[in-house]
């Protein structure tokens, strides 16, 4: 209902209504108390609606506590939520398996958590291997490999500046300078490539801006201004905007596409907008995450511009050798992510669906609880296809077995509240549940295509990366500091994806710069390693 007469009475004249329809009403009287009610209903709705945009503006400003099963499903007394029926089209054997407790960690880590630790051989004072024993003087000692390993931290500045005085001479006679040679290992450029490497993953991989780095390394005696730290990210991504473009070719050819879109600010694009040098052009600026599964290996690519996510993977599928299969594709159900002019099997996120009904649970509890158990059970059937290493065929055949029964049941329950009418379409739960149903083949493509995805959230984990450095820096002041971030993000995010040391593999690329340079192809995150002399 979009728009509602008021309707007006006093108290006096609500009485002598009520007295009217207990004793002999008229046709007059009746059609009054129809608007009364359809105006209580048109309130109350209008006030649902209302508390629901006031949480989803909470949740916008504040951040969501939680979209857990177990804590969006609170437990009712005397029954486990988890486990309170047996799955509809699972192993019975499930149920009678105790689920062991999941062990509480006390933060303390081992020795073998510091893969890059340095290690410093401590030799005992007096003993060696073989030596008689100073205690009981009869047996001999030997090497005892228990608790030998102990981990110290040392703390060390970010950047650390060191300054060489040189010891020249001058001829008194000629007047010429003698200056001595600077030490082999120190590096001919003020900023080595060390720094370098550090500057780009503070500032890419951690969110930190140049000014808030400037500002901590000054306090600390090491002034970094911040137009030089652009310098040295602008000048020094040669290199890796070659492997960039290496990974794209690599990514084209994957059998899986996650994409995604956020909201990124570039100044320049912006003022010439305002000043109508663009005025037919588009105003939105967007970051696409566009992440590849080829085969064991997963390449993340970002893009800001103008340009949606869909349009960044069409052009992206442009690299793509045409003998290939077609590729399977996820995300959400906005438009913006379809690439046109290239096909791709469409699967949308179980997760975006599920997410509308999370929000709705209060104003519609029994209702998004029972939508939200079936969830979660498809979603436990997906856990158990990874515990068990299925590959992509089995996974299929488990998730026809057992998550296809509970999707159909889903969608009659879904018809059947509409044709009684316990629902209405127009109502924020109808809505949801319409969402759903419009895209309803490609939410259940997980149980039609082998290696489908339930969800895109791969992809919205690697857009915080974005996210981060948009929140802490607010904006690029030009295309071109987009299109450097662009780079170092994505080989940042890509490394550790693979969990591939990313500040070894940038410091490796600085390191052999002009053999990068010639070949590109053989200093991506995936082979660097290969090439180190």
């Amino acid at each position: 209902m979009s728009k509602q007469e008021t309707v007006e009475l006093s108290q006096e004249e609500l009485d002598s209504l009520l007295n009217r329809l207990s004793d002999k009403p008229t046709a007059e009287d009746i059609e009054l108390t129809k608007q009364i009610f359809e105006s209580y209903s048109f309130v109350y709705q209008t006030l649902k609606n209302k508390s629901q945009s006031i949480k989803n503006l909470q949740r916008i400003i504040f951040g969501s506590s939680s979209e857990k099963s177990k804590d969006v499903l609170k437990h009712e007394e005397g029954q486990d939520d988890v486990d309170e029926e047996e799955t509809e089209g699972g192993d019975s054997n499930d149920s009678d398996k105790k689920k062991t407790p999941k062990k509480r960690t006390t933060g303390k880590l081992s020795h073998t958590d510091y893969p890059n630790a340095k290690v410093c051989p401590v030799k005992h004072e007096s003993l060696s291997d073989k030596d008689q024993c100073p205690v009981c003087g009869r047996g001999k000692v030997h090497p005892y490999l228990q608790e030998n390993k102990i981990i110290k931290i040392s703390g060390n500045v970010p950047m650390m500046a060191t300054k060489y005085e040189l010891e020249n001479f001058r001829c008194n006679a000629c007047g010429e300078i003698f200056k001595p040679e600077l030490p082999k290992n120190v590096c001919k450029d003020k900023y080595d490539p060390v720094a370098i490497s550090m500057l780009a993953l503070l500032k890419y991989g951690m969110g930190m801006p140049f000014y808030r780095l400037d500002k901590f390394l000054r306090s600390l005696g090491t002034p970094f201004p911040k137009s030089t730290q652009w310098d040295l990210m602008d000048q020094n991504s040669a290199p890796f905007e070659l492997v960039f473009d290496v990974l794209c070719l690599e990514a084209a050819q994957g059998e899986l596409f996650y994409n995604d879109d956020t909201s990124v600010k570039i100044l320049s694009l912006e003022n010439k907008v305002n000043r109508g040098h663009e005025k037919k052009g588009r105003k939105g600026l967007q970051t696409s995450g566009i992440i590849s599964k080829v085969d064991k290996n997963k390449i993340a690519l970002f893009f800001s511009g103008h340009r949606h996510a869909g349009e960044n993977l069409e052009s992206l599928l442009g690299l793509r050798d045409l003998n290939l299969e077609m590729p399977i594709q996820m995300c959400d159900g906005k438009r913006d992510n379809i690439p046109k002019g290239h096909e791709t099997i469409l699967s949308n996120c179980l997760a975006h669906a599920r997410r509308k009904f999370v929000e709705l649970i209060d104003n519609f509890p029994e209702q998004c609880k029972f939508i939200l158990k079936v969830f979660r059970k498809i979603y436990k059937f997906d856990s158990e296809t990874k515990e068990q290493l299925m590959s992509p065929q089995q996974r299929l055949d488990f998730h026809i077995k057992n998550s296809l029964p509970l999707m159909k049941g889903l969608y009659g329950w879904f018809a059947q509240q509409f044709k009684e009418k316990k629902i209405e379409p127009n109502s924020n739960l109808g809505i949801a549940i319409n969402y759903m149903k419009k895209r309803w083949g490609e939410l259940i493509k997980f149980t039609e295509v082998a290696g489908a995805p339930l969800d895109n959230n791969i992809c919205e984990q690697a857009l915080k990366k974005a996210i981060l450095l948009r929140k802490n820096a607010l904006f690029y002041k030009t295309s071109r500091g987009s299109q450097v971030g662009d780079i170092f993000i994505s080989l940042i995010q890509t490394c550790e994806m693979n969990k591939i040391n990313s500040f070894e593999f940038l410091k490796a690329v600085l390191d052999h710069k002009s053999e990068v340079l010639a070949f590109p192809q053989n200093w991506t995150p995936f082979n660097f390693r290969e090439n180190l002399i």
